[in-house]
């Protein structure tokens, strides 16, 4: 049941793009020594990105 769920996420890869925020960050991780901090909002996870 979880593999099903994660392979129709997978899937939904293709139909996808990236947003205008995710643009801005990328350009500056390519410019500067940044990091970046996500949150999930769902779950409350905090995830930690370092350049």
């Amino acid at each position: 049941m979880v593999l099903d769920i994660y392979n129709a996420r997978r899937r939904q890869l293709d139909e996808v793009e990236t947003n205008e925020a995710h643009r801005l960050i990328a350009q500056l991780e390519t410019k500067y020594k940044v990091t970046v901090i996500t949150q999930n909002i769902k779950n409350g996870i905090y995830k930690l990105k370092t350049a």
